[in-house]
């Protein structure tokens, strides 16, 4: 990004100017880079929260869509960090397997009971009667990191280019 300042050698007003602006966008750029950095990271949250969404992540728990993905930056940091709760990262990167589901594990059991598969729902309401003791269930991951990134990473540029327009304005 260019910034153009005419001067004019005959004037020494316009020298002075040029030199307070360029000292005004000196001191201002800092603070634009940290706002879009900022801007940046609450974008990358909202596309990260949606791409889960799309995974097919349910709200069970309701807390990855909530505080689960977090962008935190310190008020005068340029630097920000993205974080996901264990559990999203897990069902983002996990190997698919087989799950018991017995009556003790509750969470389970809970999640099992509002399924969208018809089948698990029955077996569920099974074991949760007493008429099985356990189920094994297949659990497979819902990626979704990447696919927010990838989403998200594009707009970081056009963020900060506007941020600085704005203080060379």
């Amino acid at each position: 990004m260019a910034l153009v300042i005419k001067i004019n050698p005959a004037n020494s007003l316009s020298l002075e100017v040029g030199i307070a602006r360029l000292n005004r966008v000196h001191r201002n750029l800092p603070n634009l880079v940290k706002e879009g950095t900022r801007q940046w990271g609450t974008t990358l949250e909202r596309d990260m929260k949606n791409s889960a969404a799309r995974a097919d992540i349910k709200a069970f728990t309701n807390t990855l869509f909530t505080s689960g993905i977090q962008w935190r930056q310190r008020p005068n940091g340029n630097i920000g960090l993205l974080f996901i709760r264990l559990y999203g990262v897990l069902l983002d990167s996990m190997k698919p397997h087989f799950v018991n589901l017995t009556r003790s594990r509750t969470r389970l059991l809970a999640w099992a009971l509002q399924a969208k598969s018809a089948n698990i729902r029955r077996k569920a309401s099974e074991v949760s009667s007493k008429r099985l003791d356990k189920i094994g269930i297949y659990v497979k991951p819902h990626p979704f990191i990447n696919n927010g990134w990838n989403i998200g990473r594009p707009k970081l540029r056009p963020i900060l280019n506007k941020q600085v327009q704005l203080g060379l304005a």
